[in-house]
C-alpha cells in the first residue's frame, strides 16, 4: 500500500491551493506541515494533504506532502507502508541486494513522530523509496493481489496417467489471477 508520495514544487503556496482543491471532492484536506528544524540535515519542510482516513486509527490512510523543488532535482520519492518493523527490514535488505543506493539503514525516525520506523533506497534512476512501519496503524488483513500468470493449455487426445497439462513458451494472451498473499515484505505476514 502506497503510504505517502513527496511532489516536489517550484511554489509552495500556490501548488499547495492547486492540489488542496483538486482532492477536496476526494475527501482529502491539509493535515499539517514538518519543519525541517527539528530534524537531521536533508530532510526538507514538508507541506502535508491527507486522506480521510490518515491519522484517524479506523484504517491506514495516504498522504501527500509538497516540498520545494531543488536545481536539478528530479525523480519521485513514494513511501511504502509495511506491516511491522521486520518487514521494514526485510525490504530495505532486498532493495540492497537487487542493486538499491543506501539512503537511510532503518531505524526509528522519532523526528517524524514516536513509532515511525523507516528505511530508505534509491533505484538506478535516483527515484527514491521509503519503506515505513507506523506502529499507530492498525494491522492490515491479508493483501490481495493481481499476478500476470501463463495459460495452461491442455494438449488434446491426453489421457491418464500423466499430466495433460502444460506451460506454453509463449502466449496470444496473459491470464491475471486474482489471489491472497503473504509472501510480500511489506505484508503483515512477514
Amino acid at each position: 500500500m502506497i503510504d505517502h508520495v513527496y511532489v516536489s514544487v517550484t511554489n509552495i503556496e500556490i501548488s499547495f491551493a492547486f492540489y488542496s482543491e483538486t482532492l477536496r471532492p476526494l475527501g482529502w484536506h491539509g493535515c499539517g506541515s514538518y519543519n525541517s528544524a527539528s530534524g537531521p540535515e536533508g530532510v526538507p519542510d514538508l507541506f502535508g494533504l491527507c486522506d480521510d482516513i490518515y491519522g484517524t486509527g479506523n484504517g491506514i490512510g495516504s498522504s501527500i506532502w509538497l516540498r520545494q523543488r531543488q536545481p536539478g532535482e528530479t525523480g519521485l520519492y513514494l513511501g511504502i507502508e509495511c506491516g511491522s518493523n521486520q518487514a521494514v527490514d526485510a525490504a530495505y535488505a532486498a532493495a540492497i541486494k537487487a542493486g538499491g543506493i543506501d539512503q537511510g539503514k532503518p531505524a526509528d525516525r522519532t523526528y517524524f513522530a514516536p513509532g515511525y520506523y523507516a528505511a530508505n533506497v534509491a533505484d538506478f534512476d535516483g527515484n527514491r523509496l521509503e519503506f515505513v512501519h507506523k506502529a499507530w496503524n492498525p494491522q492490515r488483513p491479508l493483501l490481495a493481489s493481481w499476478h500476470l500468470r501463463w495459460p495452461t493449455v491442455v494438449k488434446e487426445g491426453a489421457s491418464g496417467g500423466g499430466s495433460s497439462q502444460r506451460r506454453t513458451g509463449t502466449a496470444p494472451t496473459v491470464a491475471l489471477v486474482h489471489s491472497a498473499i503473504s509472501e510480500s515484505p511489506c505484508s503483515p505476514g512477514v
